[in-house]
């Protein structure tokens, strides 16, 4: 059963459900993501519409030992953690974890970034050391000997650069999920711009876009006739510029000392769509499949249906960006695959906090390095309401 279909029954199951129905151990368990950095906010939605118990009131599970709900990596673990209803009678009960990570200077300055540490009780609030190969598993004891168990991977990504004119200078983005240390505040990084004339170059530092967007943003002024300084960096006609980021948080095979220097040169002008690109119009739902405007709060899903940019075989990589109302990135998200016969149907998660209006934007392109792309840019503006 697809899980809207799964979803859209719970819902109306949860009408009917006065007591735990302990002989139908029908939980399903949720995250907001596919799969998590080492220091990302793990959001976790259960949804259980025979624990609700009180049609006008607000009920939790998982918090008393002998229906308990723990949440785990292999750094640690916690429970009973407790998770609220999301509304009075809507039988799904939701909270959050924050994963803390392990000993680790992620930026090489010789100091580690990171605060491991294990603890907590729900609904959120809690934190869970977790390592760079490692899991996040969320279990729930339904009734005695029933327990219903849901994992998602941990794991660091290989970083991303990509360098683009402006007016008087270039843009420089870092793509890299495993330096958004702290989910609730933006971070920042520093990367290095060099160019033929000055290759010692400069150093700037590139700021988060928002708390958790893992997207890293940044300015570099040119000038032909002074020395490079601060974000000015000195060039001439004809010159290259290339943008350098030492990414100390790499995936296996690598090991957890290894770095890795990713680097994008300034391409004028950029890549035209392949000619035989086709739209890719995009879709958003709630957990019901319904496309009408959404609370702030409610978990949505984008999908886009990728047909006619390519024979089967042929690769991609599908980029998701959602700005939201002041202006920020709130979520970046990409997907990679091949082409099949027909079309691929691609969905991610998305959370959106604030009401107000978000602009979600749709990129295909045939990988990240080379960033040329397969297929026209699509674009949607979504509102989200305040919330009940």
């Amino acid at each position: 059963m697809r899980v809207i279909e799964q979803l859209l029954w719970a819902l109306v199951a949860s009408a009917f459900a006065a007591e735990p129905d302990l002989d139908s151990p029908y939980a399903p368990i949720y995250f907001d993501r596919e799969s998590y950095s080492w220091t990302d906010k793990v959001r976790i939605t259960i949804v259980a519409p025979s624990w609700n118990a009180h049609r006008h009131g607000i009920d939790s599970i998982g918090g008393i030992e002998s229906h308990a709900v723990t949440v785990s990596t292999r750094g640690g673990g916690i429970g009973p953690y407790k998770l609220t209803e999301t509304a009075p009678n809507s039988g799904i009960f939701a909270g959050e974890v924050l994963l803390t990570g392990f000993i680790h200077d992620a930026d090489g300055d010789g100091r580690p970034d990171t605060r491991p540490r294990t603890a907590g009780a729900g609904p959120n609030g809690g934190m869970i050391e977790a390592e760079r190969d490692d899991a996040v598993t969320v279990s729930f004891e339904f009734s005695d000997g029933r327990v219903l168990t849901e994992s998602a991977p941990v794991r660091w990504n290989t970083g991303f650069v990509d360098i683009k004119e402006s007016a008087g200078g270039a843009a420089i983005r870092v793509i890299d999920a495993d330096m958004n240390l702290n989910p609730e505040s933006a971070d920042t990084l520093q990367a290095d711009v060099v160019s033929g004339q000055d290759p010692a170059g400069v150093r700037i530092e590139l700021a988060e876009t928002s708390a958790a967007s893992g997207l890293f943003e940044g300015e570099v002024t040119f000038t032909t006739t002074g020395p490079s300084s601060g974000s000015r960096l000195r060039t001439g006609p004809g010159d290259a510029v290339v943008a350098k980021y030492y990414d100390r948080t790499l995936p296996a095979p690598h090991s957890t000392s290894d770095g890795l220097e990713i680097s994008a040169r300034l391409e004028m002008g950029g890549h035209e769509p392949w000619a035989g690109a086709q739209e890719h119009p995009l879709l958003i739902t709630d957990a019901r499949g319904s496309e009408e405007p959404a609370a702030a709060g409610t978990q949505l899903q984008v999908h886009a249906g990728l047909g006619g940019i390519g024979a089967p075989g042929l690769g991609f990589v599908w980029i998701l960006q959602i700005t939201g109302p002041g202006g920020a990135v709130d979520s970046l998200s990409w997907i990679s695959g091949e082409m099949s016969e027909g079309s691929v149907d691609l969905s991610r998660s998305w959370i959106p906090e604030e009401p107000g209006p978000y602009i979600i934007e749709s990129f295909v392109w045939n990988s990240l390095e080379e960033s040329v792309p397969l297929a026209a840019p699509a674009s949607v503006t979504y509102t989200v309401e305040q919330r009940g």
